[in-house]
């Protein structure tokens, strides 16, 4: 997940929020601030386990990064589990 840079001339916080959806199954996975300098970016990999006991079907992982709850950056996958 990759946050737009800082552009302007004082640190700001952003606020990240990773959502994972599937069947019969909304959850927010991560919920974190974080202060970013002028002209900084923000990076970070994440990953998830699906536990066994999961419905089987299609699940995304969104991660955004704004001011909560209006995202300015987002950045999805979709993954199967049979």
């Amino acid at each position: 997940m990759i946050a737009n840079p800082n552009e302007s001339s004082v640190s700001r916080r952003i606020d990240i929020w990773v959502v994972l959806n599937g069947p019969g199954l909304r959850r927010t996975l991560l919920s974190f601030s974080r202060n970013l300098a002028p002209g900084a970016r923000f990076h970070r990999t994440l990953t998830q386990a699906i536990p066994g006991s999961a419905r089987a079907g299609t699940y995304t992982v969104v991660g955004n990064a704004g001011t909560f709850p209006t995202s300015e950056v987002t950045d999805q996958f979709n993954f199967e589990k049979l």
